[in-house]
């Protein structure tokens, strides 16, 4: 659970900065060392750790 939590916490803030950086200069969304593709593979990264993390469910016996 806490695995989990902390992807969603990270990615939601990913995005608010995304938007951020967006409104002050637009040109880095372009560009291929820029914060967006930066922050899309910090966003697969946080995908895979909801993926691989285990549920609660599965911990039932």
């Amino acid at each position: 659970m806490a695995e989990r939590l902390a992807a969603v916490f990270a990615t939601a803030w990913m995005c608010v900065l995304i938007v951020l950086v967006a409104q002050g200069n637009p040109a880095l969304l372009t560009d291929p060392f820029g914060a967006l593709i930066k922050d899309v593979c910090l966003i697969a990264c946080a995908y895979t750790v909801w993926v691989l993390s285990p549920e609660k469910s599965r911990h039932r016996e």
